[in-house]
């Protein structure tokens, strides 16, 4: 697996750092550990801090900003820092889905095809995705102009979450990011993509009611997976999720919708905001937290989904 950083970087928790410090003009910086002999090191990515190790007893150089033989570097006591501008092997939060699209209008069709033979072989031991979430997800890629929304979407959250999904990702690192940056990061993307995902979800509602109300026992227990990020709201959602059901079953079970009034298709959009709203709130938990969310999954950099996309 390809490394952000250094290829023989092993990370550790900060606090073995034993307070060390780095002035911080931008959002990244090194900081050699000087109380190792420069073996370990600090990298400062905005308010981030991970600890790394130079292989095969090398040493880091803060005026190269690389691991380095100990012949060719004396460890100064003196702590300095480097604020590096070039030969960053960090993930960029710059993406552009313009760069998508010159891309031969042919490779889509290739991409939907990978996506489709990826997610499938990923999703077959599990029936909550295999059974409820891919169907609905083919069937909304199939579209062309949700196809494209959906692209849309997947270019923010890349610009958003990369730069920690990368990490979390790669089983060498373990990092700690705080809470108020993950909270920053859920509400730019809410904001960015509420609009597309609206649509979506207007425009393929019948379909996700129909295949929700077939699939309900599965969804209510794979949800309780993610009570470890959001806990009550989870017990909300499912509680929120039968009594609508309950409700509007008959109408978003029926094979014909040609009868339904007005009134009865607008007091079950009202009766699913609620629904919607947590069920928001519990997906971005989801996406920020978990190393096995999808949105880590998509951003493996051995994926054929992150080479396609």
């Amino acid at each position: 697996m390809h490394s952000l950083f250094f290829t023989s970087a092993l990370l550790y928790l900060v606090s073995a750092a034993n307070g060390l410090t780095c002035k911080i003009d931008e959002n990244f910086c090194y900081e050699a550990d000087v109380s190792t002999g420069c073996r370990n090191y600090l990298v400062h990515l905005k308010s981030v801090k991970f600890y790394f190790t130079c292989s095969n007893g090398r040493v880091f150089d803060e005026t190269t900003a690389k691991c380095t033989d100990p012949s060719e570097f004396q460890c100064d006591i003196t702590e300095s820092t480097i604020q590096s501008s070039i030969d960053l092997n960090l993930p960029s939060t710059q993406f552009s889905s313009d760069s998508f699209d010159i891309i031969d209008p042919f490779l889509k069709p290739v991409a939907k095809t990978a996506f489709k033979m990826t997610t499938s072989a990923m999703a077959r031991d599990n029936p909550f995705l295999r059974d409820y979430t891919l169907p609905i997800v083919y069937e909304m890629v199939d579209d062309d102009e949700t196809a494209n929304q959906m692209e849309d979407i997947l270019w923010t959250a890349k610009s958003i979450y990369r730069p920690f999904a990368v990490l979390t990702t790669n089983p060498r690192y373990r990092s700690q990011i705080p809470q108020e940056q993950l909270d920053e990061d859920k509400f730019q993307f809410y904001l960015q993509t509420r609009e597309n995902v609206g649509k979506i979800f207007e425009k393929h509602l019948p379909m996700i009611l129909r295949k929700t109300g077939d699939h309900m026992p599965l969804i209510l227990e794979a949800v309780e997976c993610m009570e470890e990020y959001s806990g009550g709201m989870v017990h909300e959602l499912k509680r929120d999720l039968v009594a609508f059901f309950a409700n509007h079953a008959e109408f978003i079970l029926a094979s014909d919708e040609s009868h339904a009034s007005v009134e009865n298709v607008a007091r079950m959009k009202r009766d699913l905001e609620p629904v919607k709203m947590t069920l928001v709130k519990i997906s971005l938990d989801y996406l920020s937290h978990s190393p096995n969310s999808w949105l880590n999954f998509l951003f493996s950099q051995t994926s054929v989904l992150y080479n396609l996309l």
